[in-house]
């Protein structure tokens, strides 16, 4: 997949909403549709200043004009989870806990419209025999069991809101990873 951009914009460049977003077209991309690779279209570019005082860029990090100033979008982290963790040549295994919770909308005739699904889930073998899973969460809190990795390491990189890519655990495998609503998890077992 190449080239993607938010567009059209409907988060400014502190939204977190904006990573959610690119957190699942990445996942989708990526599972779905067995895309090898994902870019985004613009890394940087400058931000244009709404009345409200809001920022807004299709970019990754957004500058002023002239480049005076540089800002981190929301969206950048949720490609980190990806880019960071898994490296070219890494293959797409199957999670065990593959799970799906789709929702549907029924129309007043009693179709189905406005499907959603809440997470997506995808694990990864790296060149290098580490597991990484990737855990996009849009729904409600969620508690995960991995189970059978006890006996290896694990680094828990975790983005919400407040805390953009985070290292939340690093040392022995946690039987149980917490999942916040509106957060992107990144497991790395080693």
């Amino acid at each position: 997949m190449t080239e993607w951009c938010e567009l059209p914009l409907e988060h400014d460049i502190s939204d977190f909403g904006g990573a959610m977003r690119t957190a699942r077209i990445i996942a989708q991309d990526l599972e779905l549709t067995g895309a090898n690779s994902w870019s985004a279209w613009t890394g940087v570019n400058n931000y244009s200043l709404r009345e409200d005082g809001t920022k807004w860029s299709d970019g990754l990090l957004a500058m002023s004009d002239g480049g005076a100033e540089v800002e981190v979008c929301q969206r950048y982290y949720a490609l980190a989870h990806y880019s960071k963790f898994i490296p070219a040549g890494s293959v797409r295994i199957r999670a065990s806990q593959d799970i799906r919770d789709v929702t549907f909308e029924k129309d007043d005739e009693g179709n189905y419209i406005n499907g959603s699904r809440s997470f997506d889930i995808s694990a990864w073998k790296t060149p290098e025999g580490k597991l990484v899973l990737v855990i996009v969460n849009e729904g409600n809190d969620r508690n995960f069991v991995v189970s059978e990795l006890g006996k290896f390491r694990s680094e828990v990189w975790q983005s919400t809101a407040d805390a953009p890519l985070e290292n939340i655990h690093s040392g022995i495998s946690l039987p149980l990873v917490k999942c916040p609503s509106q957060s992107i998890t990144t497991i790395v077992y080693s």
